[in-house]
């Protein structure tokens, strides 16, 4: 029996893309993009460049990619080379802060190489869900998040070893609002139904009583 961890829906709710966070980085008016959390290796921050490449002529877009480590210092790296504007590279946010990040966003990013999708989930999606953004994933089609954009409507998923499939669903959904909406309402709905602490909380207890009742029945 699976049991998913609750979604943080206190901390992370839907909010106005015109907040305190969007305006100090000048991104209140623009599509954005966000790639968020650890670049890592299982991560390929290629399909970040990518989308930036893609949208480099577009004045009224943005990929922002926050992130610290040795995967952040190489899209910053390479934003230079690539003399990309539209790539901006920030630390860690104050947590605080979180849900207005989201909400300054348009399209929200989650990548995880082929084989590592075989043992990891990106947990960030649930976040993602909160937030009522719609979600662009490159991940296996076996992971459980390729499923859960499928059943929940939440946004599309591609394998990802596919840069220009990943690259063509980002720009596509940018270039239509209103299916936008309809996936972040949807990931949200979807959130609260599934993943709400009292639900899981009631799945948990049935558990443990039913490994009880069997142990008993053992004796």
């Amino acid at each position: 029996m699976v049991i998913p961890v609750c979604a943080p829906f206190k901390a992370i709710g839907v909010g106005d893309k015109d907040n305190e966070w969007s305006r100090a980085q000048g991104v209140s008016q623009t599509l954005n993009v966000l790639y968020s959390g650890t670049l890592g290796h299982k991560h390929n921050p290629e399909l970040l460049v990518a989308v930036a490449e893609a949208l480099r002529t577009r004045s009224d877009a943005r990929v922002l990619v926050i992130s610290e480590g040795p995967g952040a210092d190489y899209v910053r790296a390479r934003q230079v080379e690539k003399a990309l504007p539209n790539l901006n590279v920030l630390p860690f946010q104050p947590f605080d802060q979180l849900s207005n990040v989201f909400a300054s966003m348009d399209v929200l990013l989650a990548v995880l190489e082929e084989d590592a999708g075989n043992f990891s989930i990106p947990s960030k999606v649930l976040s993602h869900l909160c937030s009522g953004r719609a979600q662009v994933l490159a991940v296996s089609n076996e992971n459980a998040v390729a499923q859960l954009m499928e059943a929940s409507g939440a946004g599309l998923a591609v394998p990802p070893q596919d840069e220009a499939g990943f690259v063509a669903k980002v720009v596509g959904l940018l270039d239509d609002p209103a299916a936008r909406q309809r996936m972040g309402a949807d990931g949200r709905a979807y959130a609260e139904r599934t993943y709400d602490v009292r639900r899981l909380g009631d799945d948990y207890i049935a558990l443990i009583e039913k490994v009880v009742d069997q142990r008993r029945a053992m004796r």
